[in-house]
């Protein structure tokens, strides 16, 4: 925007914010796009336990820095299940006039939902969940947001079958600390 000021600036800014949720698989590669039904890669968290990495792409900010906060609510109830909110650094996408990334050459500019162990001892491994992400601009005139939601099902879906069988142990609803090996 530089230097444009209250009126001129708010006419400038977007309704909303577009976004496109998506899961973050890999440093430097770009976000998976999620579709209901889709499973949400479980992945080991170098602090110990398992997180699921999400964002968004987004059409609309007048900013680079935005906060995010990625929810995942019980599909019957609404009712919060787990959450992360940060703030990150967004990136032109190539070619798409508009749209920004997540900076993606570093897992931390996505939310990462820590999800196992449960201390609540709830059964989230293999169990739908509606994935909510919400986007709202900082660091600029306009502070606009935009939310999308998407019906996911976190699973361990690693390749190496002992890295596997240790999140499937884990996620268990009874797990108990050190049962896993």
């Amino acid at each position: 925007m530089g230097g444009a000021g209250g009126a001129e600036a708010q006419s400038e800014c977007p309704d909303r914010l577009e976004l496109r949720i998506a899961e973050f698989v890999e440093e430097d590669a770009p976000l998976a796009q999620l579709s209901d039904g889709d499973a949400l890669h479980l992945w080991n968290a170098p602090q110990g336990g398992h997180v699921v990495t999400v964002g968004a792409e987004v059409r609309g900010t007048q900013s680079d820095i935005v906060a995010i906060e990625a929810r995942l609510l019980d599909p019957e109830t609404g009712d919060l299940v787990k959450d992360d909110l940060r703030s990150i650094v967004m990136k032109p996408i190539e070619g798409e006039d508009g749209w920004m990334s997540p900076d993606i050459r570093s897992r931390n500019q996505v939310a990462h939902i820590a999800m196992c162990p449960d201390p609540e001892r709830r059964q989230l491994l293999d169990q739908e969940f509606v994935l909510e992400i919400e986007i709202s601009e900082i660091d600029t005139d306009c502070q606009n947001a935009g939310t999308a939601s998407v019906r996911v099902v976190p699973r361990c879906l690693q390749e190496v079958e002992s890295e596997r069988a240790f999140c499937e142990c884990q996620c268990q609803q009874d797990y108990e600390a050190g049962s896993c090996g």
